[in-house]
């Protein structure tokens, strides 16, 4: 293992990057990248290094082939279960999808797959969102102030787009994901293209890898959810009709920072996402901000570039 990280950390120039600790064991052997993981930790936040720790793991298989040539495919060993909890249902949907969309080049040993019930609601939004720029974090300023302009690479944006999950009918006993702050940050709709673009934004030093799960995870739900023959919203709303009419799905990662492992020197190991997901009509995509206080946010350039 201290070979591959070597090896990344001199491509990137950058001698900080390392593996989540404490996980269970990580080994290199064979063309293989294997963590072994406590299911328990799968019921963590999404971003936090539990259900992140896949991602680092084919984000180190795609920086080491980047580096040396030399293609290493990622395993995750679930060892013990997954807690039987609204996070630990949301996470193993994520290592299920993510399994999926990288095929080869990631294998997950020991999960019990997890879909979508016959039946799902999704949540809509209860009321207006609050709309001044000089209330709330810093985040919620740079929302704010992005619905306001008009020169953004998606188009004209608004605020949250609630992601949480329940089966059959919405309340307390019934819901499957984690619900408050479970939403897209930001996103809009092009009509003409049929693309739902969803913004997952990121301010200040919050540069993790717990960007990819969460995000993905945010994608894929979406896609399933209004493909699914049984699914329905808790209300009917913007965002639901667009959802049901969308043929692409883009997810923005937009940050002031990035993690390294995440985004470097113009590539991503969300490339292998891409080719992954090129059937089911989701797309990711990377764009550097630069905040001016509350006067404008300026795009840098988009990765993939067009």
């Amino acid at each position: 293992m201290n070979d591959l990280l070597i090896a990344v950390r001199s491509h990137l120039q950058n001698n900080a990057v390392r593996v989540p600790a404490p996980a269970t064991a990580w080994s290199v052997q064979g063309g293989r990248v294997e963590v072994v993981l406590d299911g328990e930790r799968l019921g963590e936040n999404i971003q936090r290094s539990g259900p992140s720790i896949p991602s680092y793991v084919f984000a180190l298989a795609f920086w080491h082939e980047q580096a040396t040539g030399k293609r290493l495919d990622g395993v995750v060993r679930v060892v013990g279960d997954v807690p039987d909890t609204v996070a630990g249902n949301r996470a193993r949907f994520m290592l299920t999808e993510l399994a999926a969309a990288l095929g080869d080049r990631l294998r997950v040993v020991g999960l019990v797959p997890w879909s979508l019930p016959a039946r799902p609601v999704m949540n809509a939004p209860m009321a207006a969102r609050e709309a001044s720029l000089h209330a709330g974090s810093r985040e919620h300023q740079v929302e704010v102030l992005l619905t306001q302009q008009a020169t953004n690479p998606m188009g004209r944006l608004q605020r949250q787009f609630p992601l949480g999950l329940f089966n059959e009918c919405k309340s307390t006993k019934t819901r499957l994901f984690p619900g408050g702050g479970a939403q897209a940050d930001l996103w809009s709709f092009d009509e003409e293209t049929r693309t739902l673009h969803l913004v997952e934004l990121k301010v200040g030093g919050n540069a993790t890898v717990g960007i990819i799960p969460e995000a993905f995870t945010y994608a894929l739900l979406l896609r399933r959810f209004a493909t699914h023959p049984g699914a329905s919203w808790s209300v009917e709303w913007e965002g639901s009709r667009a959802a049901r009419r969308a043929e692409q799905i883009v997810v923005w990662l937009a940050a002031e920072k990035f993690h390294p492992l995440v985004f470097s020197e113009g590539r991503s190991p969300l490339a292998w996402l891409n080719t992954g997901l090129a059937e089911t009509g989701v797309e990711f995509r990377i764009v550097p901000i630069d905040v001016d206080g509350t006067r404008a946010v300026r795009w840098g350039t988009t990765w993939p570039h067009p």
